[in-house]
């Protein structure tokens, strides 16, 4: 009976290791993806924060 529990607590640890992996994996992922997508789809905000950037840029 032994052998199967820590058989068992091999595969769980095992299991957990792959879903810390997979979870890390989609944090790489989605975090490019989501800045990427809104800079995509609001081309004006970001041609107003580079004017905006400008204008200040003397005052440094």
């Amino acid at each position: 009976m032994a052998m199967i529990e820590s058989g068992l607590a091999a595969c769980l640890k095992w299991c957990a290791r792959k879903g810390d992996l997979v979870v890390d994996t989609l944090i790489k992922w989605g975090i490019p993806a989501v800045g990427g997508g809104y800079l995509a789809l609001n081309p004006d905000k970001v041609s107003a924060l580079i004017e905006a950037v400008e204008a200040w840029l003397p005052f440094f």
